[in-house]
């Protein structure tokens, strides 16, 4: 899979194309104006064809007779976004999730570029059903071009490989803990991967120098998490982690007394991230207490950490994600709390003893778990998403608003 150019600003999209250090590629496609309403079928075959592979559309830039992007032409932008989610979902099959992105030109009112990200789809092929079409596309570095029956039977197959069986990778994480859990401490295991088949994901880093840099930049988020005697990244792995390839980095326990079995972060070179995080099952008198702002802080830090990083490597794809809290003994009900001034949810009650009146809420699941798959520009557009979607079974059972959990 190749990187993705994706321009932040106006100003870096006209600096690159009037420098000329843009052209166009089987993953990038420039295009002087939104076609019309009655060429919707040029739009679905743009959209199918990126959609194998990934790549970005970027509307509102011209190109010259040797097919180099050189014209800036901004466009009037309203109603355009809308309109191009329009037709990946209504003029392919299966419909396509697609990204856009306008870049205003500042000065000018509703006038700008279109970037349309087009993740390296799950559900490739997409067929283009609008005019009768009813054929397959691809892209190549000259444009675009109709599948041959092997190219659409191979991406058949490589949707069968990516329709892969989250809740056992979630097992399968779990069963890679350094350690159980103990008395006293839960764990909270989490993971995410590029749905997109990258074995060699670390070599888009670079040198192995640059990866371990990489790393340790995305790390550097979990300041709050580390202390100065951490392991840093490369260093010696578990003994379970024997064969893994990949980076690694021991954490300190998250518990509050600084006591317990540290946590351990590991990033492979396929691209799996996956946390184990010790955390603190706090007592108050015969009550048990997990400590929920802590809990969202450690997911919401895995997940700064894991954009970063895909991001640094330059895939802008859809990822599997789960979540899994182990540990959590002798759990009858689960309700939120406030306990000085500190958001809690209660997680145990002793056998034998009345429950509360107040305290009726049932969660009779001794280990919560979850998994999802999203777009990572969905993500970075509004991160809480994902720690709100990890949490949502566990914070419904709580108190049904998990948005109320995110500080």
């Amino acid at each position: 899979m190749s990187r993705m150019w994706i321009p932040k600003t106006v100003e870096e999209l006209e600096g690159a194309v009037q420098r000329g250090e843009v052209e166009e590629s089987a993953t990038l496609d420039f295009k002087l104006k939104i076609p019309a309403a009655n060429k919707n079928r040029d739009t679905a075959r743009d959209l199918a064809a990126m959609a194998n592979d990934g790549g970005v559309l970027i509307y509102g830039v011209g190109e010259d007779s040797e097919r180099r992007p050189t014209q800036l032409a901004p466009l009037t932008l309203k109603r355009q976004a809308e309109r191009l989610t329009q037709i990946a979902q209504s003029a392919l099959s299966p419909p396509l999730e697609i990204v856009p992105k306008p870049l205003w030109q500042g000065g000018a009112e509703g006038l700008g570029y279109l970037l349309v990200v087009v993740p390296a789809s799950p559900s490739a092929p997409h067929q283009v059903t609008v005019d009768g079409d009813c054929r397959f596309y691809g892209r190549n570095a000259t444009g675009n071009h109709p599948l041959t029956e092997g190219d659409v039977s191979r991406l058949y197959e490589r949707r069968k490989r990516w329709e892969i069986d989250r809740e056992a990778l979630l097992d399968e994480v779990i069963a890679r803990r350094p350690s159980p859990p103990g008395s006293g401490r839960a764990l909270l295991h989490l993971f995410a991967k590029p749905v997109a088949e990258h074995q060699d994901f670390l070599s888009r880093l670079g040198s192995r120098s640059k990866q371990r840099e990489a790393i340790e930049n995305c790390l550097s988020e979990t300041q709050h998490l580390a202390s100065p005697e951490a392991r840093g990244p490369g260093a010696e792995l578990p003994s379970t982690e024997a064969g893994v390839r990949g980076w690694g980095a021991e954490l300190p326990s998250m518990i509050h007394t600084g006591q317990g079995a540290p946590g351990v972060i590991v990033v492979e070179f396929d691209g799996l991230v996956r946390w184990h995080v010790p955390l603190q099952i706090g007592r108050f008198d015969s009550l048990r207490f997990l400590d929920a702002n802590e809990l969202v802080e450690a997911i919401r830090t895995f997940v700064s950490t894991f954009m970063q990083l895909y991001c640094a490597g330059g895939f802008a794809g859809f990822i599997d994600a789960g979540l899994a809290l182990e540990g959590i003994p002798n759990i009858r009900i689960a309700r939120k709390v406030l306990w000085n001034d500190s958001l809690r949810f209660l997680v145990a009650h002793p056998p034998g003893k009345p429950i509360p009146d107040d305290l009726s809420q049932l969660f009779t699941d001794a280990s919560y778990r979850n998994t999802f798959r999203w777009s990572l520009l969905e993500l970075l557009s509004d991160s809480d998403r994902c720690v709100t979607h990890l949490l949502s079974r566990l914070a419904h059972a709580v108190d049904r608003e998990p948005a109320t959990w995110l500080p």
